[in-house]
């Protein structure tokens, strides 16, 4: 959900800031439903809540999140993650 959401700040998936604006609000809401590790809400919050800003900020939450996760994660989603950290780190600097 993260990695899809932070997906709309690069082509050619981009989408206007007020349209990533209001899926993040809609995705705090839905993660506050859910039950989380303490370790992953936060992270994921974040992630969330950085999709709505630049993509700088996105790429920094997507690494913490992938960090936070890295033990229930397999190989191939952390390697995804890091790539998608990647383009936005990339992305940032256009």
């Amino acid at each position: 959900m993260a990695a899809r959401l932070a997906s709309a700040l690069l082509p050619p998936l981009e989408l206007a800031a007020p349209a990533r604006a209001q899926r993040a609000t809609s995705a705090r809401a839905w993660l506050a439903s859910l039950a989380l590790p303490a370790v992953l809400r936060v992270p994921l919050v974040r992630a969330a809540d950085a999709s709505a800003k630049e993509a700088r900020d996105s790429s920094e939450a997507i690494r913490a999140l992938a960090a936070a996760a890295a033990a229930t994660l397999d190989g191939a989603s952390r390697r995804e993650l890091e790539r998608l950290a990647d383009a936005l780190a990339a992305g940032a600097g256009d």
